[in-house]
């Protein structure tokens, strides 16, 4: 491989490390499970290359489908699992955390793709897929995870269970996304990620979306 994805990840991530020591708690806090998503995917990479060299009767639909996945998710699970046990049940905004680890993820997995892949770069449906689909795709996946490790934790006796439930759901979710793609419908698979996305905005802000609805309302009334 001419491009190291490990290299990749520390020439974009070394200067928002930098940048972190000028923000806010809160966005130091986003920033550094970013910076999180670039490890993950160097890591991935890693093991996804060991994995093609060393698989007999290797196919690609096959890695994309089963094997990929299953890594990627693993990887991306750890730093969320390890800050759900030592924060406990006072991690705040888990699905903003679980977000910025699957964004720095999918930022730098389209970086190396467009990079690796620039002389096939020639429709905008593959711009958007990767922009808003595959990268939200690992977004989500994460964030869902990071959610649901948080439920599980508040109730201990099914934390093993919980955890076990949330990797099984993301790399479901994974799955038929990498399925799908390859197929006719691909078209139509590109929606999935945002469609899950607004759900989770939804859910997330709907208080405020309720709140500004109102206010609307009550301006136009008065």
């Amino acid at each position: 491989m001419d491009i190291n994805v490990a290299m990749m990840a520390i020439c974009i991530g070394a200067p928002l490390i930098l940048m972190m020591f000028f923000m806010k708690p809160e966005g130091r806090i986003l920033m550094f499970f970013l910076l999180m998503g670039f490890v993950a995917c160097a890591l991935s990479d890693i093991i996804n290359v060991m994995l093609i060299e060393n698989i007999e009767h290797y196919s690609d639909k096959t890695f994309t489908t089963y094997y990929a996945p299953i890594v990627e998710e693993i990887v991306k699970m750890v730093p969320i699992l390890i800050y759900t046990i030592i924060k406990k049940n006072e991690i705040k905004d888990r699905v903003s955390i679980g977000m910025s680890i699957g964004v720095g993820f999918g930022v730098l997995e389209n970086v190396f793709y467009m990079i690796t892949n620039a002389a096939k770069i020639s429709s905008i449906q593959w711009i958007f897929g990767r922009g808003f689909a595959t990268g939200l795709m690992h977004a989500i996946c994460t964030s869902i995870v990071a959610y649901m490790l948080g439920m599980a934790y508040k109730h201990r006796k099914i934390y093993i269970t919980g955890t076990l439930a949330a990797f099984a759901m993301a790399v479901t979710y994974h799955s038929i996304y990498n399925i799908m793609i390859k197929t006719e419908y691909s078209n139509i698979i590109l929606f999935m990620p945002i469609v899950t996305y607004a759900i989770i905005f939804y859910r997330e802000h709907r208080n405020k979306i309720k709140n500004y609805i109102e206010n609307k309302r009550q301006e136009k009334s008065a």
